[in-house]
C-alpha cells in the first residue's frame, strides 16, 4: 500500500504477487522451512509485465553459489511455457582478493 496523490491509501499493482508470495507463502507456519526459504512463486507483477506465472526453486544455495530452476508460463497471446536452469556465484579464481581474505 502507498499513499496516492489525493492522500488516500492505495493498493499498488503488485499487491496480488506480494500477498500470495510474501504474505501467504513465506509466512505460512504449516509449510516446511526448506520450502519457504527455497521456493518462490511467480505471479503476474510489474517485473514480468503482468504476463507470467510459475515457480522458482533454489536447488542449491550457499554464500558463494546458487543453483536455481525456474518454470513459468505466459498468460497472454497463447499458452507458452519455458524453463531455465541458472547457476550464479562468486569466485576468486584469478586471485583478486588478498591471501588473508580468501
Amino acid at each position: 500500500m502507498f499513499e496516492g496523490a489525493d492522500g488516500a491509501l492505495t493498493v499498488g499493482p503488485n499487491f496480488g504477487h506480494h500477498a500470495v508470495n510474501e504474505l501467504f507463502w513465506k509466512s505460512n507456519p504449516h509449510l516446511p522451512r526448506w520450502a519457504i526459504d527455497h521456493i518462490d512463486l511467480i505471479l503476474p507483477n510489474s517485473a514480468n509485465d503482468f504476463s507470467r506465472f510459475g515457480v522458482s526453486v533454489d536447488l542449491y544455495q550457499r554464500k558463494d553459489l546458487r543453483v536455481t530452476v525456474t518454470g513459468s508460463c505466459g498468460i497472454f497471446g497463447g499458452f507458452e511455457c519455458s524453463g531455465t536452469l541458472s547457476v550464479s556465484g562468486t569466485h576468486d579464481l584469478l586471485g583478486s582478493k588478498p591471501k588473508g581474505a580468501r
